[in-house]
């Protein structure tokens, strides 16, 4: 899963890096599959994204869509964005203890938009449990070269991660891999960060349009 398609495994690397909100409740998310305007992942059903009725929360699944959906944007795109509108419908339940796979694919990349369609189905059965559509603004402030810099070293640690398992028999999560790798970076990235906001308001490269700067 390299070239464009690592460039979804970073972004959902560098979101769950982050904290807050997304690492809270994607926290158990894997990659299954990435490549240029798609990006496949997989979650459990924990006890911690469930509703009372011990399915998976309507409110998890809207957050996937606009998660992975934005994942999938950036194997295409140099600029993240904003979101314009998130549209989830809700078909049918997945019970906790199971698997969905998460299957989000860029359908329009214009000038400044992107528009994103995601299907989470039932990883044993394919059941179709929601369908959603996600809208994104593409900001030229919304840069993601920084991030994309590290690809370099994902090649690396590939490679390292195949001679470790040819050796031994055994691979680390890849996700895993990629949040060591940019938690190696975090304290260079956060300072250059605050830098950037001390002389510019910048517009976020993930998240929606009430946070752009007035």
């Amino acid at each position: 899963m390299g070239g464009q398609g690592a460039r979804g495994e970073l972004f959902l690397a560098a979101i769950l890096a982050a904290g807050g909100f997304d690492t809270a409740t994607l926290g158990d998310l894997q990659v299954v599959q990435s490549e240029a305007g798609r990006i496949v992942c997989r979650m459990p059903v924990t006890q911690q994204v469930q509703n009372r009725y011990g399915t998976l929360h309507g409110g998890c699944i809207a957050t996937l869509v606009d998660v992975v959906g934005s994942a999938a944007l950036v194997t295409q795109s140099d600029r993240g964005g904003v979101s314009l509108s998130i549209n989830t419908t809700y078909l049918n339940p997945a019970p906790g203890g199971q698997d969905v796979d998460i299957d989000a694919r860029v359908v329009k990349l214009g000038k400044d938009i992107g528009v994103i369609e995601v299907h989470l189905r039932h990883a044993t059965t394919h059941k179709l449990v929601a369908h959603g559509t996600h809208v994104k603004k593409l900001v030229s402030a919304s840069d993601l070269s920084a991030l994309f810099s590290l690809l370099s070293e994902v090649q690396d640690m590939d490679s390292q991660q195949e001679q470790q398992q040819h050796h031994h028999g055994q691979r680390q999560p890849r996700l895993q891999q990629l949040l060591q790798l940019l938690r190696r970076h975090l304290p260079q990235q956060q300072q250059q960060h605050h830098t950037q906001r001390s002389t510019q308001q910048a517009v976020p490269w993930h998240g929606d349009a009430t946070q752009q700067p007035s």
